[in-house]
């Protein structure tokens, strides 16, 4: 506004076209309504798959536990109604196949608890290594011996943080590996040594 001695004499307007900011605004808005959307969509697609998946991993372990406990439950009953007409050699093989049963059972409950991993976040713990290679060296005497293999502990095996039942089959897988791809001229020996690398905190 123009004063001249205290009389208005005149204007000034400003005026500022914002028609194509709101148009702008309003294509962003559209796209996060789509993104907002996209999102939603995979989200339900991808709880469906995982409750597929979990049905599916109950439908596996159901039937590999119906052979699993036919095979551990006579074995059983050779072990204990003939036990004494078989010699000290089937006596051990009768032992491999009960550890290798009892292992099996865990493996398919370690399936189930890997499957029901998907669905929450995973929870980082310590993992006693010395603890691990023990069970293990357990469970797999049987192969151990047959491929006349011998495991070596380094002492003071470290605790790790990671998520139990992933870091046990890492190492059992290893060690399958380890029986399998040997060389069969000679004895196998395995070690397990470790050290520290970089900083701790």
């Amino acid at each position: 506004r123009l004063t001249e001695q205290g009389k208005v004499v005149g204007t000034i307007s400003l005026g500022i076209d914002i028609t194509e900011r709101k148009a702008a605004e309003q294509e962003l808005q559209r796209y996060r309504d789509q993104l907002e959307a996209l999102v939603a969509d995979r989200t339900s697609e991808l709880t469906t798959k995982n409750q597929e998946l979990e049905d599916f991993s109950y439908s596996v372990s159901h039937d590999l536990r119906a052979p699993l406990r036919a095979i551990v439950g006579f074995t059983n009953i050779l072990n204990q109604r003939y036990r004494g007409t078989i010699d000290e050699e089937g006596k051990r093989y009768l032992s491999y196949v009960l550890a290798a049963g009892d292992r099996m059972g865990k493996l398919i409950d370690d399936l189930l608890h890997f499957i029901r991993l998907g669905r929450r976040m995973t929870m980082l713990q310590p993992v006693f290594l010395d603890k691990v290679f023990e069970e293990l060296r357990d469970e797999m005497s049987g192969r151990m011996a047959e491929a006349e293999a011998h495991l070596e502990l380094a002492a003071g095996l470290p605790a790790v943080l990671g998520e139990p039942t992933i870091v046990r089959q890492v190492f059992a897988n290893l060690l399958d590996n380890a029986i399998n791809y040997r060389e069969q001229e000679r004895p196998l020996r395995i070690q397990v040594t470790w050290k520290i690398c970089g900083k701790q905190y």
